[in-house]
């Protein structure tokens, strides 16, 4: 797979299959904009792929997918930054392992939000 010169975004990309995802993509050569709701993690990644050597470009956007104002301006900056979109992976994403009549309304909300209408945000922006 060659992704040189392809911009891609990706969400939830700090950690997980997001950060793994980031890191391959970067080693095919792609520009990544790394989107994370963790400012820790972010900077964790960041740090990890200057160590490195990879043929793509990152940037890191502190990211809550379920604030479509938020995901709007972000997705715009990345435009700025890279000129256009080629790939989105909507990876975010949030569990409450519990049974489901034992799942509080609020943590329901919680994972619809991030799961259903983050995607709905990223890609409709």
């Amino acid at each position: 797979m060659r992704l040189e010169g392809k911009t891609c975004i990706i969400t939830g990309a700090a950690s997980g299959i997001g950060k793994a995802a980031t890191l391959l993509f970067l080693e095919e050569g792609a520009n990544v904009a790394a989107c994370d709701i963790s400012e820790d993690a972010l900077v964790a990644l960041k740090k990890e792929v200057e160590e490195k050597n990879f043929a793509g470009t990152l940037a890191t956007y502190k990211l809550d997918v379920t604030d479509r104002e938020a995901v709007i301006k972000v997705v715009e900056g990345i435009v700025d930054t890279f000129m256009t979109i080629d790939v989105l992976v909507n990876n975010a994403g949030i569990t409450r392992d519990q049974l489901l009549v034992r799942m509080s309304e609020k943590d329901w909300d919680a994972v619809v939000n991030v799961n259903l209408k983050g995607v709905f945000n990223m890609t409709q922006a």
